[in-house]
């Protein structure tokens, strides 16, 4: 495996290069950036996005030489893991998913997606899940469970070649026991946004008809959709 070469674009300070090549972000990319299909040899940081220490994207040109042996450059966006997440309710009635309203930035429209929500820093898997958990701020005790990796299937030759960004992305299942008397209680409570800002959340329940019926009636992210059916495939199974 040959040495890659690291430069700064012009305009990037010595700190921001300092604070990007430092990152665990850009340092578990490097490690993951060479194979033996694609023979990468140089890497310019073009741009930093950092408040402080803390890395939100690095702009990169990479110089790599394909089987062929042909010299090619691709730009891409390195972005912080993102953690999804399925938050699960089981009562007695059966299990119910937690879902967020929100604008969505692409199509304009109010959607549903579930809790979702980048990686800090130093952050651990169960830090970032119980961030994005106390973010809905729902009086529930969950228990971290199951932990799919989303981006399982992303080699590095694709995220070279394909890809604009390189984002690893991970499902995290949480469950949390309770009755079907709070999940009314709480759905209620929930359905619009609260004066402290609080995100408004939808219930559904999780078995075929519920899903259908959710997404019959609402707007749903499409990786959100394609989850929550593989939730239920999966569990058929």
């Amino acid at each position: 495996m040959s040495q890659i070469t690291i430069v700064t674009a012009v305009g990037v300070s010595d700190k921001e290069s300092s604070v990007a090549v430092r990152s665990l972000l850009f340092q578990n990319w490097i490690k993951k950036l060479q194979t033996d299909k694609w023979n990468v040899t140089r890497v310019e940081i073009l741009e930093v996005d950092a408040r402080g220490s803390e890395v939100g994207s690095i702009r990169v040109a990479v110089d790599f030489a394909g089987p062929s042996g042909v010299n090619e450059r691709r730009r891409m966006t390195l972005l912080p893991p993102l953690v999804n997440i399925l938050a699960i309710p089981e009562t007695s009635e059966g299990e119910q998913v937690v879902l967020v309203q929100g604008l969505s930035l692409a199509t304009g429209r109010q959607m549903l997606s579930n809790p979702a929500g980048v990686m800090r820093e130093g952050e651990t898997f169960q830090e970032a899940v119980s961030r994005v958990l106390a973010g809905i701020a729902l009086p529930l005790n969950w228990s971290q469970s199951l932990r799919y990796d989303l981006s399982a299937g992303a080699t590095c030759s694709q995220l070279v070649n394909e890809q604009q960004v390189a984002q690893e992305a991970f499902l995290y299942i949480v469950r949390a026991e309770t009755s079907p008397e709070v999940v009314s209680d709480l759905a209620r409570q929930r359905l619009k946004p609260g004066e402290s800002g609080r995100a408004a959340l939808v219930f559904a329940r999780l078995d075929h008809e519920g899903i259908a019926e959710l997404c019959n009636d609402h707007a749903v992210d499409l990786l959100t959709s394609l989850m929550l059916w593989q939730y239920l495939c999966s569990a058929v199974e």
